[in-house]
């Protein structure tokens, strides 16, 4: 019975007091729900910290337009796209579209989109995040793709699923902004990139695991 008293007595004082979190402007806000934390961070990107997974809403982040070619590419040389560079944190358009309008491959590949993220993990800083989806039928092979960044390292990505995903390739670089998009229906290697020159090291996930 005394519990039970000051539950009802607990009840009421919440019920006459002002409810605070919709009035605080902390840009950080933590709310207990089954004894489970969800916090949500209000910043570029809007990084959602919900039961430990990370997630992010990539339609938020600012974009950078990549002008140049735009379909498919069905040789051996690819088309390719460049912009002033696209730092951590920003999305790319292509020729002022979205990149499902020109990074496309045979028999239905095509890359929706593409971000950069700023991992800071124990091997690798930065992360390439692609969400596409590689050519559909028997014999149809995978979609090719590349990354040059602000140094010149090259990063290669190739899509077989032909399921849209996300794929993700990771990185490290002293400037990492990517300034150039490579595609391709066949494995190549992009244009600059000598033969003497030390391969990058990047690593790649396709597709990302699911948390």
């Amino acid at each position: 019975m005394f519990f039970l008293d000051r539950v009802l007595h607990h009840q009421k004082l919440l019920e006459a007091e002002p409810n605070r979190l919709k009035k605080r402007t902390c840009p950080v806000q933590a709310l207990k729900t089954g004894g489970v934390i969800r916090k949500a961070v209000n910043r570029v990107g809007k990084l959602k910290l919900n039961n430990n997974i990370m997630s992010t809403n990539v339609t938020d982040y600012p974009s950078v337009n990549f002008n140049g070619g735009c379909g498919e590419a069905s040789g051996s040389v690819p088309n390719s796209a460049t912009s002033t560079g696209m730092q951590p944190f920003q999305t790319a358009t292509v020729n002022g579209g979205p990149p499902s309008n020109c990074v496309i491959a045979n028999d239905g590949g095509t890359v929706y989109g593409i971000t950069i993220l700023n991992i800071a993990g124990p091997i690798y800083d930065y992360q390439i995040s692609v969400d596409a989806q590689g050519p559909s039928g028997w014999d149809s092979g995978s979609m090719y793709l590349a990354f040059t960044d602000a140094t010149g390292d090259t990063y290669y990505l190739s899509i077989y699923s032909s399921t849209r995903e996300i794929h993700t390739v990771d990185y490290n670089s002293s400037s990492p902004a990517i300034v150039t998009i490579w595609w391709c229906d066949n494995s190549f290697t992009a244009s600059g990139e000598g033969v003497n020159q030390t391969k990058a090291d990047f690593r790649v996930t396709s597709p990302a695991k699911k948390e």
